[in-house]
């Protein structure tokens, strides 16, 4: 299991949408997706209103309080714990590197590639001087 915490700063921002768990999931795969995690199209029922309740449920908490300060404490020491499954995860920073690995595989192939006709093109045009093109002073 994946277990993912929210602080209580964050719930309290995402206040107005605990009555939207299609909303509340957006948030949530917004806020993953900078971490190289992205979550399957499948989960947004479930963690959805399990997310938007636990906000509903802070919110409460929050309301029935009158005090600032202890409104502060509240936010600050609450974390509210969300499980996920593994095959609820699409996409995962491991996942993230091996694409961007294999990314940089084929630029370099690519580069490499591009550099030999450079280095086939500028022997060409130096032949008729009677130097290699590695004899070629910077002057030249």
């Amino acid at each position: 299991m994946f277990h993912l915490q929210i602080n209580g700063e964050v719930v309290y921002k995402w206040r107005d949408v605990y009555g939207r768990p299609r909303t509340v999931c957006d948030l949530l795969q917004a806020s993953i997706l900078p971490l190289g995690y992205e979550m399957t199209e499948s989960v947004r029922e479930r963690v959805g209103k399990t997310t938007a309740e636990s906000i509903r449920r802070f919110w409460r908490k929050m309301q029935s309080t009158k005090d600032g300060k202890k409104r502060k404490r509240i936010k600050a020491e609450t974390w509210i714990k969300l499980a996920i499954r593994p095959d609820e995860i699409k996409q995962t920073p491991n996942d993230v590197l091996a694409q961007l690995t294999e990314d940089n595989s084929k630029l370099r192939a690519a580069v490499d590639e591009k550099a030999a006709d450079l280095y086939d093109e500028m022997r060409q045009r130096l032949a008729h001087s009677g130097k290699e093109f590695t004899e070629v002073g910077k002057k030249q």
